[in-house]
């Protein structure tokens, strides 16, 4: 992407709502994807390349927003692809992040459930046990 298409998509975004994210990434990866090569097309895309470009930009309203998908949705394909994707690359890159994850954890259990798909790879050792404790309370 060019510069000034990544401009007009990160203010598209910030004309959105967290819940308009969230329930449009819920749409997305709630759905069947037979060409991998054509999810860029697809009417729900923007979302996830929302939640991509704010994990850079702005990670805690990109987890805000992950916590709006474990809120919205009990599907268990959209919450191991929530744990498995932003949800990893955001604790991943901004470990700092840890205690809101921590205490949004107290009242979402789906949030706990999305942790569980998660795996440590570049996460550090002390964050991953805060994880660890986490997903055993459930």
């Amino acid at each position: 992407m060019d510069h000034d298409h990544d401009q007009e998509w990160a203010e598209n975004w910030s004309r959105r709502s967290n819940e308009e994210i969230a329930a449009t990434w819920i749409d997305f990866q709630g759905r069947l994807h037979v060409s991998p090569e054509r999810m860029g097309e697809d009417r729900s895309w923007w979302a996830v390349d929302a939640i991509m470009g704010l994990s850079e930009d702005n990670p805690f309203r990109a987890l805000e927003i992950c916590f709006a998908v474990a809120r919205l949705s009990n599907d268990p394909k959209v919450l191991g692809a929530l744990g498995a994707g932003p949800l990893e690359d955001i604790i991943s890159e901004n470990p700092n992040v840890i205690d809101v994850v921590s205490q949004e954890a107290t009242s979402n259990e789906n949030l706990i459930t999305a942790l569980g798909s998660m795996w440590q790879s570049t996460i550090p050792d002390d964050v991953w046990s805060v994880l660890q404790k986490i997903m055993a309370k459930s």
